[in-house]
């Protein structure tokens, strides 16, 4: 609890003398590469993009060129996980 108050009471003397908030407060984020992949492919399919080209933007050409076919459909399912 006294940790909490301390990064607490850092947070407010850093925005009371008008700097950043120091980001050594803030643990990253653990979901933070799953979520941003996830914001990424929601973006391009609202924006009509076909799976295979989110899939070519979010993983690779080279990538999706080799697997895109595999008959386990591990690409095909992670893109439409991420968009479902």
């Amino acid at each position: 609890l006294l940790k909490h108050r301390l990064r607490g009471l850092e947070c407010l003397n850093a925005l009371s003398l008008g700097q950043h908030l120091p980001p050594r407060l803030f643990a990253p984020e653990k979901r933070g590469v799953r979520l941003s992949f996830v914001l990424r492919a929601l973006d391009g399919s609202l924006a009509g993009a076909p799976h295979r080209e989110l899939a070519e933007v979010l993983i690779g050409q080279r990538r999706v060129h080799a697997d895109w076919a595999d008959p386990r459909d591990h690409l095909r399912d992670r893109i439409r996980r991420a968009v479902s």
